[in-house]
């Protein structure tokens, strides 16, 4: 779903390394919070690469045939290849390396995308698109899907400009079609299980914002009436066991083959940083109220730092509330995928109705938020 092209060597990914939050992410996530450990990708450190003499002896581009099927990972390979020609990467776990036939859904989730400090219009930019999306009903919206469908041999694929606009059923009918092709209807449990423990962790983790994250969800979709289905059984995963005691040995069994984990830290934010930034912003903000002269000052600074600025909120990003966009989205995952799960269908509902489901997730109202300062739609 990306737009910079990705490597992948010997069951690794390397991917460009496009700022130095993500970075720091990698390097400490794993002793800032060590149960976030089986949702993120494994992390095997930093390459500088020379795309233009390194590619042909060290990399190659994906040429398996199910990324091949895949026009939109051809298209921004081809377009966007030059941006890439000398930078660091870093190199994570091929998620997708298990499997035969890959079938994978990208979420982008939370309702802020844009980095931490830039420019207002860039943030505002991205606000309107968030808006636009179903980021506005759901606190997610899909990045890119790619399923296969084992009666007819074929993928289905979704880029996300498409994906972009979307209804709110039609995003929920994307769904149904994703989860649908799993080999087996017991795996929908393992799914809602897995984004439980994963909104356990969150919603008790005040010192982090997950700005512009991706929920990544895999799935064999070869049968093993393919004689396809190649699962390793030495993969970092988050199963049920950590939520809870299920006994059910068949339901167990097929937790090996779905997997997920949250992806993408470009724009991950520690609170901590920016706690005094915050204080002083709204500072300002105050002082300008009966200060015109001041207002006209801050507006210099911005002006002198090309327009970039704090784009945080002293109300949301505090040490005391958890980042509630991303709780937004999973507590609407949880809701409706669990609704498949029992009826085998998520139902088509009016503008009314879902606005009241929308009202019943405890997150929305603070996830919404930060909408109210979009100044044109």
């Amino acid at each position: 779903a990306g737009t910079l092209p990705m490597f992948y060597c010997d069951g690794e990914v390397y991917k460009p390394l496009k700022s130095e939050l993500e970075g720091i992410f990698y390097r400490n996530i794993t002793q800032w919070l060590p149960s976030m450990q089986p949702f993120i990708p494994t992390y095997s450190g930093m390459q500088c690469l020379d795309v233009q003499s390194d590619l042909s002896a060290v990399l190659s581009h994906h040429d398996t045939g199910a990324v091949v099927n895949n026009a939109w990972s051809q298209q921004m390979f081809e377009k966007n290849k030059h941006r890439i020609t000398k930078m660091p990467y870093l190199r994570l776990e091929d998620l997708t390396s298990r499997y035969r036939k890959p079938c994978i859904l990208d979420l982008k989730i939370g309702t802020r995308h844009f980095a931490p400090v830039c420019k207002t219009d860039k943030m505002q930019r991205k606000l309107r698109k968030a808006w636009k999306s179903t980021c506005r009903d759901f606190g997610v919206r899909i990045g890119g899907l790619q399923s296969y469908d084992a009666k007819e041999d074929t993928y289905h694929t979704l880029c996300k400009h498409n994906a972009a606009v979307l209804d709110k059923n039609a995003f929920c009918a994307q769904l149904v079609q994703f989860f649908k092709h799993m080999p087996d209807a017991h795996m929908m449990h393992a799914v809602v299980a897995k984004l439980t423990t994963l909104m356990q962790i969150l919603k008790h983790e005040t010192r982090f914002r997950w700005f512009s994250c991706s929920l990544l969800f895999t799935y064999e979709g070869a049968t093993a009436d393919d004689d396809a289905a190649v699962v390793s059984t030495n993969v970092n995963m988050a199963t049920d066991d950590d939520n809870d005691n299920d006994n059910d040995s068949h339901s167990h069994s097929h937790q090996q083959v779905v997997d997920l984990r949250l992806i993408d830290f470009t724009n991950f934010v520690v609170v901590q940083e920016y706690l005094d930034a915050l204080q002083l912003k709204h500072t300002d903000s105050l002082r300008a109220k009966s200060d015109s002269d001041i207002h006209n000052s801050s507006g210099d600074e911005q002006q002198k730092n090309g327009g970039v600025t704090l784009q945080l909120s002293q109300e949301l990003d505090n040490l005391h509330e958890p980042d509630h966009g991303i709780l937004f989205g999973l507590q609407s995952l949880i809701k409706l995928l669990s609704e498949l799960q029992m009826t085998h269908t998520i139902k088509t509902r009016n503008d009314a109705e879902w606005q009241h489901f929308t009202s019943t997730l405890s997150h929305s109202k603070m996830a919404l938020r930060p909408f109210s300062t979009i100044t044109s739609l």
